[in-house]
């Protein structure tokens, strides 16, 4: 994989809007997923510059990670390292938050955490959360 990576582009955070860290809440319809401008940004394979969190809480994603697809349903958490390629197939009224963090924004313990999580899948969460 290593020299097919010049040929996935790279997603890189807006320097003057985010000083490295980027925290976001999107909702997106289903009937509105095509539609929407960051449609083919996010269908087509990519990797992004930083390390990212994604908690779908609500609908559901098809995506593909490093070219395997997951069906993805809430509550679920999905961690990218920055070399992971994806892209998002399908989705269906989900709401997501996200936080993407470019390593010199990260302490070097949890750098040194991260890289030895890659490459991950998709944690489901519980959905009783009184526990």
């Amino acid at each position: 994989m290593a020299g097919k990576q010049d040929n996935i582009p790279v997603n890189s955070m807006a320097d003057e809007f985010t000083q490295g860290i980027a925290i976001d809440k999107m909702s997106i319809k289903q009937s509105d997923f095509k539609a929407k401008e960051y449609y083919g940004e996010a269908h087509q394979s990519h990797r992004d510059e930083g390390y990212t969190f994604h908690i779908v809480e609500k609908g559901s994603v098809l995506m593909e990670i490093d070219f395997q697809q997951y069906e993805i349903s809430a509550p679920v958490i999905v961690y990218m390292h920055p070399n992971q390629v994806h892209r998002m197939l399908e989705c269906s009224n989900m709401t997501v938050c996200s936080l993407s963090i470019k390593s010199e924004n990260l302490n070097q313990d949890y750098l040194h955490f991260l890289e030895e999580l890659a490459p991950t899948k998709p944690l489901s969460l519980s959905k009783d959360f009184s526990t």
